[in-house]
């Protein structure tokens, strides 16, 4: 699992290994399946507490990826970039 996050309907979206899944979450269903999980506990880890949770994630546009001390430095990025990165770089600039 690379990615989770909740639907504003407590549905969860699931991503890994290049598939993405919705999960439908039923409202009446109070207890989770023990196997699962234990499955998905298995498969992650849990972010230090060294620092905020942006300081450990890892952002992709799903052709790039930058970890959070790139993000730090960066200050020159292509037309292409995501502009959130083209934004991030822009402030970079502005502070370096």
């Amino acid at each position: 699992m690379t990615a989770l996050a909740a639907t504003s309907a407590g549905d969860l979206v699931v991503a890994g290994d290049g598939e993405l899944a919705l999960v439908p979450v039923a409202a009446s269903r109070a207890v989770a399946d023990p196997a699962t999980v234990a499955e998905f506990l298995a498969s992650t880890t849990e972010i230090p507490d060294d620092g905020l949770p942006e300081d450990h994630a890892v952002r992709t546009d799903g052709v790039g990826t930058w970890r959070p001390d790139e993000l730090a430095t960066i200050t020159k990025t292509a037309p292409s970039d995501p502009r959130w990165l083209q934004f991030r770089a822009e402030d970079n600039a502005r502070r370096y």
